[in-house]
């Protein structure tokens, strides 16, 4: 009985570890490759109107089939505005097929002259479905031909009352809203704002002007629909002694706003004057 035992064991851990070693042995560690984009060109890079017509060239690396090359358009706000398909195969606007450079067209019209920095995101996919790096570019929209914007229109209360200060009565909000025009599209308005003065004459906000937002940021600054050309801001009127810089009392009368807008190319408009009669 003792043999039996002692002949079993090395025939058990025999089986066991060449079960072992056989499994191991079966691990194939996969080999994956990267397509990489090397370069990129842009022709032309600069542009001085709404239409925007340019051919895009992306070299790319690649041990694999590439199966998609794709240029992915934003404007300055990064909005996007298309996705323009590089091709390798010859045709138009490609030149030679199978060398690795792929080649594709923009071929867009903006609804609005937006000056600035447009990038153009490439990117890469071999036939593994593994994606390449990103590689970021960019061109340029320009206006040589500007011109100014001009405020017609303001959205503004005539008159608000003083709060009293007694309890909860301590302050009165007023929505203000700008709708600037410029000739070259609303997008080309950069800035929108306005310079205060009190019924004596005396500067508000320290002599130094108030932006308005059009960013849809309705807590913060009442605006509702960004991007809409309409420029937006609550102002307050306070009359609570536990305000930080609390001098006394609004004074009553009438409250004059001088407003402006401003372009990308930094021209100015002329002012538009709005009254606001703030009573007891």
């Amino acid at each position: 009985m003792h043999k039996i035992k002692y002949f079993l064991i090395p025939v058990i851990l025999g089986i066991f570890m060449y079960s072992c070693e056989k499994e191991d042995s079966s691990v194939i560690d996969p080999l994956i490759t990267y397509p990489i984009i090397s370069s990129v060109i842009i022709t032309p890079s600069t542009f001085d109107t709404i239409s925007l017509k340019s051919v895009f060239v992306a070299e790319v690396q690649s041990e694999e089939q590439v199966t998609s090359v794709t240029a992915r358009v934003t404007n300055p706000y990064g909005t996007v505005l298309a996705d323009v398909t590089l091709k390798d195969d010859g045709f138009f606007p490609d030149t030679s097929s199978g060398d690795g450079r792929f080649t594709g067209e923009m071929n867009l019209t903006l609804v609005c002259k937006l000056v600035g920095t447009y990038n153009v995101e490439f990117s890469a996919r071999n036939i593994s479905g593994v994606n390449s790096n990103t590689f970021i570019s960019n061109f340029a929209v320009t206006n040589n031909n500007n011109q100014r914007p001009s405020v017609n229109i303001v959205v503004s209360p005539d008159s608000l009352r003083r709060p009293s200060g007694i309890g909860s009565d301590s302050v009165i909000i007023g929505f203000l809203q700008m709708h600037p025009f410029d000739p070259d599209g609303v997008c080309d308005v950069n800035q929108a704002y306005f310079f205060s003065f009190r019924p004596d004459g005396s500067a508000t906000n320290n002599g130094n002007s108030i932006s308005m937002f059009d960013d849809g940021n309705v807590a913060l600054h009442c605006d509702s629909i960004a991007y809409d050309g309409k420029f937006s801001l609550c102002i307050k009127i306070v009359n609570n002694p536990n305000t930080p810089g609390y001098t006394g009392p609004p004074q009553i009368g009438n409250y004059r706003f001088k407003y402006f807008a401003k372009d990308f190319g930094g021209l100015e408009s002329d002012s538009l004057v709005k009254l606001i009669n703030v009573y007891p």
